[in-house]
């Protein structure tokens, strides 16, 4: 399970899908991994004025068995070619 991060994140979007997907409990057995991706690996600004450290790139979403995108800014913002790209190659793969 991968998030596709973008600039600038919303912390609480992320948690979201942080907790639904990747909550650790002991009375709920684990389905799935997760692990955040953006275009580029590094700091990623967030709508509340702290960076993120994203470790992984694009190149994530080719390992993903699904993929959440949570809560792209600006809503109806451009996404970049290659994130389509990247996008629509886990969609390919069934992800």
């Amino acid at each position: 399970m991968v998030a596709l991060l973008n600039d600038p994140q919303s912390p609480f979007e992320l948690a979201c899908a942080a907790e639904v997907f990747g909550g650790v409990h002991a009375e709920v057995p684990a389905r799935y991994t997760f692990e955040i991706c953006a275009r580029r690996p590094g700091p990623l600004p967030t709508t509340t004025g702290y960076p993120l450290l994203v470790e992984s790139g694009l190149d994530a979403l080719r390992r993903a068995d699904t993929v959440v995108v949570p809560g792209w800014q600006p809503p109806g913002g451009p996404v970049p070619d290659d994130v389509l790209d990247a996008l629509r190659a886990a969609h390919r793969r069934g992800a």
